[in-house]
């Protein structure tokens, strides 16, 4: 007779527990590794972020009524430091609006008074307009004899100021044709050009704070509709740049505090 077989009781395996607890284990591992390294933070890095966030947020300029805003801050503190270190102090002493202006205004009291120059107080700087045909005959780049004049009472006055000075040519919207200006394009640069190079060589400006720029017709000041319009936006802008002001120091707030923290060793 065979035997019987005898069945014996599985044993209930009690560690296997163990498995789901070492793969939590290696997952609790990852995680703080993964946070050590997000903590793990390049402090001059991020200072250099958060100063760069802060000048394109306090970009500021002139107010339009002449009171002197943060351009005359700056000029009050790189008279006081020497310059910006950025640029070697070449612009230390850039003077306000105001008084930019007033100074504008008293040296060209002649031409302001007859017309042929007039001043704009833009985003940009202080624009010093020449009226184009008080300087030029209409559709040539050459200057009136006695408007070299006016262009040497406008380059003494600004000679001595630190502040580059961008000339700019503007035409109406009425086409030009000539053997010497295919569109007014040409015509627009041409003009630009003639003015800087007699405040380079008549005037002594250093070209290096000079640059022309012809906009033809595509930036007017008025409607191409009317007369009136095209004279105004027939003209030459002398533009004094005006820089933006340095992003401004303050007090670190609770983000900046934890941006700027030490690394984590």
């Amino acid at each position: 007779m065979s035997r019987k077989k005898v069945k014996h009781p599985e044993h209930v395996n009690l560690e296997r527990w163990l498995v789901s607890y070492a793969d939590f284990i290696t997952l609790l591992f990852a995680f703080f590794v993964v946070m050590f390294a997000i903590s793990n933070v390049d402090s001059n890095k991020v200072g250099r972020f958060t100063e760069s966030v802060r000048a394109a947020t306090r970009w500021g300029m002139f107010e339009k009524s002449g009171t002197p805003g943060a351009i005359e801050g700056r000029a009050a503190a790189q008279a006081q430091t020497g310059g910006n270190p950025g640029n070697g102090g070449r612009r230390s002493g850039t003077q306000s609006m105001a008084a930019l202006r007033a100074k504008m205004e008293a040296g060209l009291r002649g031409a302001i008074e007859a017309g042929r120059v007039s001043l704009v107080e833009s985003e940009e700087g202080l624009v010093i307009r020449l009226r184009d045909t008080a300087f030029f005959a209409s559709g040539s780049a050459d200057l009136h004899e006695e408007a070299t004049g006016d262009l040497a009472t406008i380059g003494a006055s600004i000679k001595d100021l630190p502040n580059d000075l961008r000339i700019e040519g503007h035409t109406d919207s009425r086409p030009i044709h000539t053997p010497r200006f295919r569109s007014n394009w040409d015509l627009s640069a041409a003009r630009a050009a003639t003015v800087l190079d007699v405040l380079a060589q008549e005037a002594g400006i250093p070209e290096s704070r000079l640059s022309v720029a012809g906009y033809a017709d595509r930036r007017p000041v008025a409607s191409n509709d009317t007369d009136d319009g095209r004279r105004k936006n027939r003209r030459v802008d002398l533009v004094l740049v005006q820089e933006a002001p340095p992003p401004e120091r303050r007090a670190p707030g609770p983000t900046d505090r934890w941006l700027e923290s030490p690394s984590v060793p």
